[in-house]
């Protein structure tokens, strides 16, 4: 008997959510071929979306894949959990290679006798070392399992460790889980930051633990992985750049509206007329002149 979903000690996506740019009822078909899909049922949306389409399998109780679309935010979103995950980001991976994600969860198994305290201790010494969130959830009944939060949940990134065989078995009341008491869990949370979705897109489910360096650590001393650092945040901005993204982000709107009027090439050539003082719009110096500043008369004398 194995762990169910995973080999090894390799991670896999256990969430996977993304933004996907494809017209919703294209995706639905498209998700629904791909995933095994057998039923559609569509209702009211959340976070800003008109409408959630569930698309379910076989098995009518658990759903395939969540479509939110319609409303403001533009492109729909899809969002697929624990087994439905991996399947998912191949699927987004393949057929639309420039959706963004925005949210992912990453799991490694291991099982080992006295695993989930190595787990602990490890949470709480680099709790201590980087000044990280540690809380644990300890029930009064030991088989229900432990668990430890490592990470503030309003930040980039949080890791959660628990007994997941004791889960299993609460959860399914077969005995053969009894094999796999000694069972835990690691898991990655990821909020992905706008500017690395593009970059997340291609990741492999072991390159997220490198976001971090406690991340890499924790790896390291309770998995034994060698996670290769990756770089989150987006290198500094040249001031030039700065500026030209303050124009854009300031005056964008009057721009395209003038290419929309005159045409992109004549709004570009009008644009650098004015900039530079030539044609039409510099018939006068008079109309570029800079005036000396003057203080306003307060009428007392000096």
């Amino acid at each position: 008997m194995t762990l169910p979903g995973k080999e090894g000690s390799a991670s896999a996506f256990d969430w996977y959510q993304a933004t996907v740019p494809e017209p919703e009822s294209k995706l639905i078909m498209a998700l629904g071929q791909h995933l095994g899909g057998v039923d559609a049922k569509t209702g009211p949306g959340k976070q800003n979306y008109d409408y959630e389409t569930i698309i379910f399998s076989d098995d009518a109780d658990e759903p395939c894949v969540k479509i939110w679309h319609g409303g403001p935010n533009g492109h729909p979103n899809v969002t697929a959990s624990s087994d439905r995950a991996p399947a998912l980001a191949g699927v987004l991976r393949a057929l639309y290679p420039d959706h963004l994600p925005t949210r992912v969860h990453v799991a490694i198994d291991r099982k080992a006798p006295g695993l989930f305290e190595q787990m602990e201790t490890c949470c709480m010494r680099l709790s201590d070392k980087y000044n990280l969130d540690c809380r644990q959830i300890i029930n009064r009944d030991p088989d229900k399992g432990r668990t430890v939060y490592l990470g503030s949940p309003k930040s980039m990134c949080q890791v959660r460790c628990y007994e997941k065989g004791k889960k299993y078995l609460q959860e399914t009341k077969d005995t053969s889980w009894l094999l796999f008491r000694d069972w835990g869990r690691a898991e990655l949370d990821m909020k992905v930051p706008r500017t690395f979705r593009e970059q997340a897109s291609t990741l492999e489910p072991d390159a997220f633990w490198g976001i971090t360096g406690w991340c890499r650590e924790l790896m390291q001393e309770v998995v034994g992985m060698n996670a290769e650092p990756v770089g989150v945040r987006p290198p500094r901005t040249h001031d030039e750049e700065r500026a030209r993204r303050y124009l854009v982000e300031q005056y964008g709107n009057t721009i395209r509206g003038w290419a929309r009027d005159l045409g992109e090439e004549e709004a570009a050539r009008e644009l650098m007329d004015r900039v530079f003082r030539r044609g039409v719009w510099a018939s006068s110096e008079r109309d570029f002149a800079v005036r000396p500043y003057r203080r306003a008369s307060t009428g007392r004398s000096r």
